[in-house]
């Protein structure tokens, strides 16, 4: 399982008014540990 998350539109990377491709940035993190279960836990 994967989670992404967008940056850019609060935290600028280059200050500008307008769209910059620079601006565009995602972290995608893997959340498989998170929600399956742990067959240790048993």
């Amino acid at each position: 399982n994967l989670t992404t998350q967008g940056y850019g539109e609060e935290y600028l990377k280059v200050d500008t008014q307008g769209p910059n491709r620079e601006n565009r940035r995602v972290a995608i993190r893997r959340i498989t540990s998170l929600v399956a279960p742990v067959a240790s836990a048993n």
